[in-house]
């Protein structure tokens, strides 16, 4: 039986797809504190590490 609660892990030869982790916070403020990445988004560029490990949580 599956749990719902279990975020899968995907892989193929050139991607792992998994849960993001605090240790991914640094990574993802690298790129959404980007405006020009961002604009098409939704989102305000990232201004903190804190508004990244909101966006893990």
């Amino acid at each position: 039986m599956v749990n719902i609660n279990d975020f899968p892990i995907i892989e193929t030869e050139r991607l792992i797809l998994r849960q993001g982790t605090n240790g991914d916070a640094s990574n993802l403020l690298k790129y959404l504190s980007n405006k020009d990445v961002v604009k098409h988004m939704g989102l305000e560029p990232f201004n903190s590490i804190d508004d990244a490990l909101d966006e893990i949580s």
